[in-house]
């Protein structure tokens, strides 16, 4: 294979190094076809080390290599449980040549997006659309489960801006359009709050119980920008939606969120899930802040996918026992229930919360 192709160097990454990870990156670094770009690993310390031995770059968070590397091949050395469907995701995209906007499937069908389409303000004029939230056929579903609640709550998850700017016009491009481009930020970001500012209202109005947003700010190493950044692109433009929610607000974010953690009390949340396991103490968390906030979580993924039901029934009724006390506190996942948790282990933890779960 090696000897028809061109030229041309393939930019390859490892993302593990652990024991077969380190023997595919010595084989790479090797194959005169191959350029190592970057390594990840969990352990920081072993991925500044290779890196500095390998003359490539280090990451320590795998969402962070994926998001920020440009490459042809990723070479996956780690468990792919702890790899999340973003690593699978960009594989495909890179297997589909997938170009600005390219979109791939993950497990189940998922949708994950590519680069992003909106790189300039022309592209914003030309291409940014997004539906009419006065479109009474986007509230039909929402209106059968407030219809069919009996004594359960609804709670409508939604983003509020800021994630979804940031991948319509792609991460890079959007750290890079903050010093160099700050108009498109603005009307991305603006026209994604505006129209979740309507339908918020709408959705309180109609008697949904509870407002949940998913804008992830966080790597496991910590926010995506700067505080003084998050302040300056975040908050005021979230402001214009969040002020409208009127019944209790859940915000949820990936990542290690301690410094930006002041200005997210600020916006005024009564929840936040789910205290990311990977790299938070969510005991610690009730502890310092548990007069201030509500706690939802952290069952971990991991436990949900790879464990047993045992280790499972176990970690809810362990947080139960240390987190309950107080109150402020409801027992969930460490991020989501994906299609690959195991459903022996998803009943264990519904035993938990049915024997541990009430106050």
């Amino acid at each position: 294979m090696f000897g028809q192709m061109t030229e041309k160097k393939l930019t390859a990454v490892i993302l593990g190094l652990n024991e077969p990870g380190l023997l595919l990156l010595e084989a790479a670094s090797r194959v005169e076809h191959f350029h190592v770009a970057a390594v990840a690993d969990k352990d920081a310390a072993l991925a500044r080390r290779t890196a500095e031995q390998y003359k490539c770059t280090a990451y320590d968070d795998y969402r962070q290599l994926v998001i920020q590397s440009q490459f042809d091949c990723l070479l996956v050395a780690a468990p792919l449980h702890s790899c999340d469907e973003h690593v699978k995701a960009a594989t495909r995209l890179q297997d589909q040549g997938a170009s600005a906007g390219a979109q791939a499937v993950g497990k189940g069908g998922q949708p994950f997006a590519g680069d992003g389409l909106i790189k300039s303000m022309d592209d914003f004029r030309s291409k940014f659309s997004l539906p009419d939230p006065g479109d009474d056929d986007l509230y039909g579903p929402i209106e059968q489960f407030i219809e069919g609640k009996e004594e359960f709550p609804v709670i409508c998850s939604m983003r509020l801006g800021f994630l979804s700017a940031l991948v319509s016009i792609g991460f890079q491009t959007y750290m890079e359009a903050i010093y160099l481009d700050p108009e498109l930020i603005d009307a991305v970001t603006g026209a994604y709050v505006d129209w979740s500012a309507k339908a918020i209202r709408r959705l309180c109005d109609m008697g949904v119980d509870a407002i949940k947003t998913t804008d992830d700010f966080a790597f496991n190493t910590g926010p995506f920008m700067s505080p003084a950044s998050f302040r300056q692109w975040v908050i005021p433009y979230h402001e214009r939606a969040y002020r409208e929610i009127s019944v209790p607000w859940i915000l949820h974010t990936d990542g290690e969120i301690t410094g930006i953690l002041q200005d997210l009390f600020t916006m005024g949340i009564n929840g936040i899930h789910p205290i990311d396991p990977n790299c938070m103490d969510i005991r610690a968390f009730k502890r310092d802040y548990g007069d201030k906030v509500c706690i939802l979580g952290n069952v971990n993924i991991n436990t949900l996918s790879m464990g047993t039901p045992e280790e499972t029934y176990a970690e809810a009724r362990d947080l139960i026992r240390d987190l309950a006390p107080g109150y402020g506190y409801i027992v969930s996942s460490g991020n989501s229930v994906p299609n690959y948790a195991k459903p022996e282990n998803v009943l264990a933890l519904v035993r938990a919360i049915e024997e541990f779960g009430k106050y």
